[in-house]
């Protein structure tokens, strides 16, 4: 039997087809948005094809609705923390500038 080397995309000791490949990793916000930052550079330029410009656009608008989806998911994380009456600290939920009462 002829040995293959390791494909990094499958765990060791497993072969391929006996499998699900990982997945490739998450990547972090930052690097979404530099992604997307650079796509629309890009098509600011002037300088793509009709077709490059299109796979481009399509790109742009799956980044930016990933991030949108992360912001959304950090904004209900967020919670803003409050000194109330007697020095008690408390919690609320997050809420944008003009979304609510806060003092």
């Amino acid at each position: 039997m002829r040995a293959f080397p390791p494909d990094p995309a499958f765990p060791e000791g497993v072969r391929e087809g006996t499998a699900v490949p990982k997945s490739p990793p998450v990547k972090r916000f930052e690097e979404l948005l530099e992604r997307l930052e650079a796509l629309v550079a890009s098509l600011e330029s002037e300088e793509l094809d009709l077709e490059r410009s299109i796979v481009a656009f399509e790109e742009g608008v799956a980044l930016a609705r990933e991030c949108h989806r992360r912001l959304d998911e950090a904004e209900r994380r967020v919670e803003v923390l409050r000194r109330g009456p007697g020095g008690a600290v408390t919690s609320e939920p997050f809420l944008p500038e003009g979304e609510g009462n806060r003092p």
